[in-house]
């Protein structure tokens, strides 16, 4: 995910223009301008916490130091948990969370598209679905959309079919047992 452009470190007193370096170098794609001090890019991996130190120097050649922290957290990924579901009109759903979110800056947030069957509800917090769908659909296609606490981006499918209730309908109101006939005896 690319950075949104920051300034670690601001220069105080000395003379303008500044110029800036970083040490050690900043991980992947990252880049400190040595103009504007802004930190821009897109990382291309995760890497643990790690401190860096800005050194700022004036028109005139005087430098201040300063540092500060520099976390790159992986990318959110979403994994398909469950491929396929069917249901059945009427009956309450047993929760389930088709996909799941990992990697990136927890917490996630979850979004479907397109909208599940009516009375069905896809929760934000945690990518479960409940809820009693109140009619039959057909076998459609779901994408679940998972985002991380920064912006991170994952998303995957499942497919879901509601089917009609089981019925039954009387066939006969009421039928009373033929009467026999009695046995003739045998002369």
């Amino acid at each position: 995910t690319a950075a949104v452009a920051f300034r670690p470190v601001f220069p105080a007193g000395g003379t303008s223009p500044y110029t800036f370096a970083v040490a050690p170098a900043l991980p992947g794609a990252l880049v400190l301008s040595p103009t504007t001090g802004n930190v821009t890019g897109t990382p291309a991996a995760a890497s643990v916490a790690t401190t860096y130190t800005v050194t700022v120097t004036d028109s005139v050649g005087a430098t201040a130091t300063s540092t500060f922290s520099l976390t790159v957290n992986g990318s959110v990924t979403a994994t398909q948990a469950v491929a396929t579901k069917a249901l059945t009109a009427g009956t309450a759903v047993v929760a389930f969370t088709p996909v799941t979110a990992s990697g990136g800056t927890s917490p996630y947030t979850y979004a479907v598209s397109p909208a599940l069957p009516s009375s069905l509800a896809l929760s934000v917090a945690t990518g479960a679905i409940t809820g009693t769908p109140a009619a039959a659909s057909v076998a459609a296609t779901y994408t679940i959309t998972a985002t991380d606490s920064v912006g991170g981006i994952a998303s995957n499918t499942f497919s879901l079919t509601v089917n009609s209730a089981l019925t039954s309908t009387q066939a006969v109101a009421s039928k009373a047992p033929a009467k026999k006939a009695p046995a003739k005896k045998a002369a």
